[in-house]
């Protein structure tokens, strides 16, 4: 009952090993070839997200800009300079 774990080696001289569990039908599952499911984890979403949302505003608050005469503020992503250079 419960979960076995197995590995050995394939045998073709390359020293791979395969990794598999089987469970208490004796099926046996193999790990997951690719990349991880990070976002399955939320833990590290909730990370992302706090990283993400404070760049963005970072980046946000640090290009806005005030318009003298109406007093409106609007986002500017290149500087004046880089316009000109453009």
């Amino acid at each position: 009952m419960g979960v076995n774990r197995f590995h050995y080696n394939l045998g073709n001289g390359t020293g791979a090993k395969r990794f598999y569990y089987a469970d208490s039908y004796h099926v046996q599952h193999f790990k997951p070839r690719g990349p991880k499911r990070w976002f399955r984890n939320p833990r590290t979403v909730l990370i992302v997200v706090l990283v993400g949302s404070g760049a963005f505003i970072t980046v946000y608050y640090g290009n806005l800009e005030t318009v003298p005469y109406p007093k409106r503020k609007h986002f500017v992503l290149l500087s004046k300079q880089m316009e000109r250079d453009w």
